[in-house]
């Protein structure tokens, strides 16, 4: 009995020694199908070995404890987790017994289940991996059918650089179907595991006819946690450039910087370059400010390397202010526009605008009474100091307005008085003020109509208003004149002239029924009529569209719309004696892959005396999906008086497994035809986009600039975003 007790306790001792021994280790767990203790002091299991130490997880073939040298050996390693993202399989490993410490031969690591990396030799600190060695692959690709993956890396070493978060790289070789394509002595690239690491990103290639075929190749640099710097070198035959942009965010506001310098071979005179700056901030009191400021050496430059338009340097200052609630509303804006370019003689601008509307309290009425306050001010700064004051305005002016329900009519009410201050020195080169007062008072009456029924509903709504506008006092020059035309956003208003300085006189009369029915769940019809008359007005439009004086006008309009996907939209506008002044119809048909809309609009060249003939333009925009690879896309206006088109624009796109191809075919009226191709790459772990255009100048010189674009993208490396300028 003493023997079998023995022998059990022996047993017993075997099987817990290896577990007491990691034990000593707080939260370290070990379990094995079968465990060996040798005379040397050394531990022997394998069959299902598993540890695991705080966050990390081993699985092997089997392993070695040596309680001397602390150290554990891993045979054949099948799983070695972190729960960081990291995975790493290996033939054998070396690591202290806190597993925390050692060395991983021919180890294979999977980072975020995207990364993969093969190397000889890894090198693990302090539970996390710190250097690699003789690195036969880095990829983001799955392996192709021929056994390598589309594109991968090769180095002689790589060390991670904790305190910046970046991976350098060392000896780097990018092969691509393992054919070597290109060479870095030295790469630094950010770490996976986080999303804003100092590194390079996606390389452009840039092929254009006037800087020939040339590599950009961004470089980003975070600097702390709201400031970062991208700096993207562009070195081509005919150019040297660098490009920047600064980026910093505050508490309440952002800043930014980009710009480039270049020496090439396009001008003479040295070095080229431009900047621009812009930031917005919120002040206190509710203050909101926006700011820019731009620079180019010569005009040119920036359209020579795409870099936008000479406008979006103009030194800008904006200041503004909001406030609206139950009581009050205000608006105010405060500019200033510099421009030191040589295409326009203005050098500075500078104007305050500002609205304000005040809802007064009052017992005697029982409507809604507010005062309204205008102002809008300027003046330029032109050559060699000489001052011009734009056209200005002052409108200080009080609003009523009270709707009654008398039965099932609707009764509305409005009336309005506004004293106007103008300086319009634009065009009647005065700076004398001049002074304007109009007054104005209108009922509108509505009698709505309903009837529901089980499967419909009808709705009949007969309008009629009568309005009376007076206007003392005239203005010279045409600078507060406004275009206008009867519609049915202003046929029942108040006030049908939108012009400040101007207004329509006398009575009018507008009148009009609107009817509506609804049935099945997306069947609709709407038809909308009215008609105008005006007693007369301060001045005759240049565009009679409607608004015209001792005579009727009537408007129509139309809506229907069915589940089916069908819906057509038309609107005329005819004068008292029958004559089709304006006409709009539009149809739009969607079903299953087929998209259509087109249109037909008709000018009469009575409406405009600027028109010779009558203007007549049909628009169409269609699209079909042969299937989810091909897509065909057709859109344009054709003028049926001259019989051409004044713009037109085809689109052929069609995918073939992972590459994506794109037609595009733009003609414009008086200009060259523009043809655009593009081809883009896309899966799992590679973009590549070439596109190849016309870029037409717009000052300078007539002739055309051919550019091919080839942007690289290995992902997930270098996939920040970069802004365009």
């Amino acid at each position: 009995m003493l023997r079998k007790a023995l022998i059990l306790n022996t047993l017993f001792i075997i099987l817990i020694f290896p577990t007491f021994l990691l034990g000593q280790i707080v939260g370290t767990s070990f379990s094995a199908d079968r465990v060996i203790v040798k005379p040397d002091n050394t531990i022997f299991a394998d069959g299902n070995v598993v540890i695991r130490q705080g966050a990390i997880f081993i699985r092997a073939k089997s392993v070695t404890i040596n309680q001397e040298s602390s150290e554990i050996h891993f045979s054949e390693i099948m799983e070695f987790s972190d729960n960081n993202a990291v995975k790493i399989s290996a033939e054998e490993a070396v690591l202290d017994t806190k597993i925390s410490s050692g060395i991983i031969s021919a180890a294979r690591i999977v980072i975020d289940e995207t990364i993969k990396i093969q190397a000889s030799q890894v090198t693990l600190k302090n539970g996390k991996v710190a250097t690699a060695k003789d690195i036969s692959r880095i990829t983001s690709c799955d392996d192709c059918e021929t056994g390598s993956p589309l594109w991968y890396f090769t180095a002689s070493s790589a060390n991670r650089d904790m305190e910046n978060s970046n991976i350098v790289y060392r000896n780097v070789t990018l092969r691509v179907k393992a054919i070597p394509i290109a060479y870095f002595p030295y790469l630094r690239l950010p770490d996976p595991n986080v999303s804003r690491a100092r590194g390079f990103l996606n390389p452009e290639v840039a092929i254009t006819s006037n800087l020939g075929a040339g590599v950009k190749l961004p470089y980003f640099i975070p600097i702390g946690r709201s400031r970062d710097l991208l700096i993207t070198p562009f070195i081509s035959p005919n150019t040297k450039t660098l490009e920047y942009r600064y980026r910093e965010k505050f508490r309440k506001g952002d800043f930014t910087a980009n710009g480039a310098i270049s020496y090439d071979d396009l001008m003479q005179g040295g070095y080229r370059y431009f900047y621009k700056l812009s930031g917005r901030f919120k002040l206190k009191y509710g203050l909101n400010i926006t700011m820019q400021s731009g620079f180019s050496k010569d005009d040119l430059y920036l359209r020579d390397y795409s870099y936008g338009s000479a406008a979006t340097l103009k030194s800008r200052v904006a200041v503004s202010k909001t406030v609206a609630n139950r009581d009050r509303f205000f608006k105010g804006n405060l500019n200033y526009v510099g421009d030191d370019s040589n295409e326009s003689s203005l050098r500075e601008y500078y104007s305050a605008r500002g609205t304000y509307i005040k809802h007064i309290e009052q017992n005697f009425l029982t409507g809604n009474l507010a005062l309204a306050l205008d102002v809008n001010s300027s003046y330029n700064v032109i050559e060699k100091d000489q001052l011009s004051r734009p056209p200005s305005s002052l409108q200080l002016g009080m609003d009523y307005s009270d709707k009654k329900y008398l039965g099932p009519l609707v009764l509305s009410n409005k009336s309005f008085i506004k004293f106007n201050s103008f300086i319009n020195s634009e065009d009647s080169e005065t700076f004398k003020e001049e002074f304007t007062s109009l007054y104005g008072v209108s009922s509108e009456l509505l009698f709505p109509i309903f009837k529901r029924q089980i499967k419909s509903s009808h709705f009949v709504y007969p309008k009629i208003m009568v309005a009376f506008n007076q206007q003392d006092g005239r203005v010279s020059g045409n600078s507060f004149r406004s275009q206008e035309e009867l519609s049915f956003g202003n046929i029942y208003a108040g006030k049908k002239y939108s012009s400040l300085s101007e207004s329509e006189t006398g009575i009018s009369l507008s009148m009009g029924v609107g009817y509506q029915t609804n049935w099945g769940k997306n069947d609709s019809f709407e038809l909308s009529i009215g008609g105008l008359r005006l007693g007369g007005a301060t001045y005759q439009p240049v565009d009679l569209n409607g608004l015209n004086q001792d005579q009727y006008n009537y408007l129509g309009s139309f809506k229907y719309k069915n589940k089916a996907g069908y819906s057509l939209y038309g609107e005329g506008l005819l004068t008292g004696s029958g004559n089709f002044l304006r006409g709009t119809v539009k149809a739009d048909f969607s079903k299953r892959n087929l998209k259509i809309s087109g249109g037909y609009d008709f000018y009469a060249s009575e409406v405009d005396s600027r028109l010779s003939n009558d203007l007549m333009n049909l628009e169409y925009l269609s699209s079909y999906n042969f299937s989810q690879n091909l897509n065909v896309t057709a859109s344009g206006r054709y003028d049926l008086y001259e019989q051409a088109f004044s713009n037109s624009s085809y689109t052929l796109n069609f995918q073939v497994r992972s590459w994506q191809y794109s037609l595009t075919q733009d003609f414009l009226k008086q200009e060259q035809e523009k043809i655009s191709l593009s081809t883009i790459y896309n899966d799992d772990c590679t973009r590549i986009k070439i596109s190849l255009e016309n870029q037409f100048a717009s000052s300078g010189t007539s002739n055309a600039i051919q550019s091919l674009k080839i942007l690289a993208q290995l992902k997930p490396f270098g996939s920040f975003p970069i802004s365009d300028f």
